[in-house]
């Protein structure tokens, strides 16, 4: 019985590692980001420092996945708050009916510190950035979009996890001397 048990546990672990895997396999690159317009709640346009890692958690309004993972996106930013190295997103894609109001009234509600943009079109992200399925994650770095995936944060995965990523290209810069 407790070799069934442990193979239980061994296969759930692995079964969602694999999954992450498959999802994500093609995810890590070093292709060129275009300019793509976003701005704040002030519909300020929001321009991004080359010389940080920028992470933009992609959701749209009608995803409810997106929500769920909303929390740790949180825990990711109190994380990494304090790192003038990183910046972290979540970036709105507008649906066809969606009204701006009411978007940045959701996430006033919801009281999450991470900061906020949002995207002009979901024509112009899918166009430009080829994200067209929520959630959806873009690390930068340096202009460069360095991971294209999905979201993971769950602390049963160990492969492509959201903290792994942004280790990775912290540690990057150190190994060339670099912050």
């Amino acid at each position: 019985m407790l070799a069934i048990g442990i193979f239980g546990v061994v296969g759930y672990v692995l079964f969602q590692n694999v999954l992450v895997l498959v999802e994500n396999q093609n995810a890590e690159m070093n292709s060129q980001y275009p300019e793509v317009l976003f701005t704040d709640k002030n519909k300020t346009t929001v321009k991004f420092n080359k010389d940080k890692i920028i992470v933009l958690d992609f959701w749209t309004t009608s995803c409810s996945i997106c929500f769920t993972k909303f929390p740790d996106l949180e825990q990711t930013y109190l994380k990494y708050k304090n790192n003038p190295d990183v910046l972290i997103y979540a970036v709105n894609v507008p649906l066809r009916n969606d009204k701006f109001t009411k978007t940045t009234t959701i996430l006033k509600k919801l009281g999450y510190t991470f900061p906020k943009i949002y995207a002009a079109s979901a024509k112009q992200v899918e166009d430009s950035l080829k994200v067209n399925a929520f959630p959806h994650l873009l690390i930068l770095k340096n202009g460069k979009i360095r991971f294209s995936g999905i979201l993971e944060t769950d602390k049963k995965v160990f492969m492509y996890t959201i903290d792994s990523q942004i280790e990775k290209l912290l540690n990057e810069g150190k190994k060339l001397g670099k912050k």
